[in-house]
């Protein structure tokens, strides 16, 4: 690990100002090759030093983050993307970029201020369709996560609507998935396709149905999907022991 990824897991900005006054390469990568910036957006905003770490299977645990730090790098570069600057769509070893992190931000421990982090990002050139190994893309966790302060930026900037993972998910299916209603309501204010199927045939509205997601099925409802996305419901509760079963493995972060 570099110093300068070390200062920025801890968000010690004297640190970080000193290690670049002194020459310290901002693009430089630590073993899993993220580089400061991915560490700055992915770890936990605290004076302490943070338990941070990528997993076996490519998961972020993510945590708030300090504007201080991210800014400082961002900043750092005279031209974003360029080989002399801070390239802000890098990839780690799981193929993720620091601003696909954004998005995989926990439910329980999000804070306020993650639509500022993103509009940071997004202003300084963050790819809104780089995808992970999954084919997943931020628009995509954010509206697993149900940050729809963060879904409204990226529509906003034109991200991919419709774009599907791997097992053929959209944005609209993984909130649906979810239950994230102020999320499926955005989406589909902006024309997401609320019969799209995954890989499996399965609608948003079934989805929302086999979860147990009320409100959800109402909107979807309401907002126009066929009543014949509902036929074949009880075959997907038979081929499952219950609800849980359903394979979601790789829609976790």
């Amino acid at each position: 690990m570099t110093p300068l990824c070390t200062a920025s897991y801890d968000h010690r900005v004297p640190v970080i100002r000193g290690l670049i006054n002194s020459g310290a390469d901002v693009n430089a990568v630590d073993d899993w090759g993220n580089t400061p910036l991915m560490c700055a957006v992915s770890t936990l905003s605290t004076d302490t030093w943070p338990l941070l770490y990528i997993d076996r299977e490519g998961r972020y645990p993510c945590y708030p983050w300090r504007m201080t730090v991210i800014q400082l790098l961002i900043g750092c570069g005279a031209n974003v993307g360029t080989q002399n600057a801070l390239d802000i769509n890098a990839r780690n070893s799981c193929g993720q970029t620091a601003f696909y992190a954004v998005g995989l931000k926990i439910p329980r421990l999000a804070c306020a201020g993650d639509g500022e982090v993103v509009q940071q990002l997004l202003q300084n050139g963050a790819d809104t369709e780089a995808k992970d190994s999954h084919r997943r893309t931020t628009l995509h966790m954010s509206a697993l996560n149900g940050k729809l302060d963060v879904v409204e930026l990226l529509l906003t900037y034109k991200a991919e609507i419709e774009a599907v993972d791997e097992e053929g998910r959209t944005p609209l299916w993984v909130a649906a998935w979810s239950g994230t209603a102020g999320v499926v309501q955005l989406l589909l204010d902006h024309g997401a396709n609320s019969e799209a199927m995954d890989t499996h045939s399965r609608t948003p509205l079934q989805v929302a149905v086999m979860k147990s997601h009320d409100d959800v099925d109402w909107i979807l409802s309401w907002r126009g999907s066929s009543d014949a996305a509902c036929v074949g419901l009880q075959r997907l509760f038979s081929e499952a022991d219950d609800a849980s079963a359903y394979p979601h493995q790789s829609l976790n972060p």
